[in-house]
């Protein structure tokens, strides 16, 4: 979810996360489905509403030390 809030193509999800397009086009369709959403804009929308794009999961933080 925070790849396709994040503006990502399918392509482009595919290689971050190391996976072939198929089966991120499995998943994507899978959480649209359940989200009753049929256009990844209309589950955007849907998320915006939930204040789901807030979420960053961790595997996509980087740990920075500010130093002063």
């Amino acid at each position: 979810m925070f790849l396709i809030m994040a503006g990502l193509s399918e392509k482009e999800i595919a290689k971050k996360v190391n996976r072939t397009i198929r089966t991120v086009k499995f998943h994507k369709s899978n959480i649209l489905q359940k989200n009753d959403c049929t256009t990844t804009r209309e589950f955007i929308m849907l998320a915006k509403e939930h204040k789901w794009q807030f979420y960053i999961p961790p595997i996509f933080v980087k740990i920075q030390y500010i130093i002063e």
